[in-house]
């Protein structure tokens, strides 16, 4: 039925598939060994790696392996083993995560790297928040403690890239934010999911600074009136009519 689609639309809006985050596919729960051996492997190639605008790729890469490996672990959890070891792979990637933020402030000379490693660092934030935010319903309270706050640290850091990087500027940030939304494009109702991570990101300023916010919102608002507006239609059309009535279905 239509109410069922639009149910199923509004799920998936929450969920970040493995190729937004450019990583293979988990089929199976890692064991603490394989996690080992990957992070391992990681550091090694970390430390052969000495440009450090390719050193940020790498960590970004490997958060977003880290996290992914996280996710499927907690979703798949059937003892403590496995949730201390998924609470193990977000810890290493909020180190990648931090790693990024100081590299990037350490190249030199090239602006315009800078400015992409920037946009790269601000879309993984907004991923990673959305997986952390739709993995609350799936973990024990502990594990959820752990999760929200991990989750408030990638608030705060966009925070700053907000005032650090786009000094708070309303078009800087609208189009930062707009760039990250659509790296996972989601249903025709995903700008009702993107609003209300904007009021998170809200939460986080003073009254006097939440205007920031206001051109993303209302681009987001008119957006989701748009689909309203083609999803209201699709149902009218949807909708069986008396005989005498179908003559005039072609109005709609």
């Amino acid at each position: 039925s239509e109410n069922a689609t639009v149910s199923s639309e509004a799920v998936a809006d929450e969920n970040v598939s493995d190729a937004a985050l450019g990583t293979a596919e988990i089929t199976t729960v890692p064991s603490t060994f394989g996690n080992l051996m990957n992070s391992l492997k990681q550091k090694i190639s970390l430390a052969f790696t000495f440009d450090k605008a390719k050193a940020v790729e790498k960590h970004l890469q490997f958060a977003n392996e880290k996290i992914a490996r996280a996710r499927y672990m907690l979703a798949n959890a059937d003892d403590r083993r496995t949730y201390d070891n998924a609470l193990n792979q977000l810890e290493k990637a909020n180190a990648n995560v931090e790693e990024i933020k100081t590299k990037i402030s350490e190249i030199a000379d090239n602006p315009e790297r800078i400015r992409e490693l920037q946009d790269k660092y601000s879309d993984q934030l907004v991923l990673h928040h959305r997986i952390l935010q739709k993995l609350e319903n799936q973990v024990p309270a502990d594990v959820l403690e752990k999760i929200r706050a991990n989750r408030e640290e990638h608030l705060n850091r966009l925070r700053e890239v907000f005032e650090k990087v786009d000094a708070n500027d309303q078009a800087k940030v609208a189009a930062r934010l707009r760039r990250a939304f659509e790296k996972e494009k989601g249903s025709d109702l995903k700008p009702l999911s993107d609003l209300a991570f904007i009021e998170e990101l809200k939460a986080k300023y003073p009254e006097n600074k939440k205007e920031i916010f206001d051109r993303i919102m209302a681009l987001r608002h008119e957006e989701l009136c748009e689909q309203f507006v083609k999803l209201t239609m699709r149902m009218v059309q949807a909708t069986p009519l008396p005989a005498c009535q179908r003559s005039w279905r072609w109005l709609l």
